[in-house]
């Protein structure tokens, strides 16, 4: 995906891609790079913005959390 192409973003997830761009400030680094989110940190921000800790809209930021991890791998 470059950044002119276009995609759909479903209903249900816009509120998980606000709050993955919310929290680009929660990563743990070590000295490899990127570990994973701090999720105390997380789940701070999520009350602080007064979203409920649902296992779904968790799940949904994890699965995208996975995904950047991934692509921060592949250019290793």
């Amino acid at each position: 995906l470059t950044a002119q192409e276009e995609f759909e973003l479903w209903p249900e997830n816009i509120e998980a891609i606000e709050v993955f761009f919310s929290i680009q400030t929660q990563w743990r680094v070590g000295p490899a790079g990127f570990v994973g989110y701090d999720y105390a940190g997380v789940m701070a921000a999520l009350q602080f913005m007064g979203l409920p800790h649902s296992k779904d809209l968790f799940g949904k930021i994890r699965t995208m959390e996975r995904a950047v991890l991934n692509l921060l791998a592949e250019d290793k």
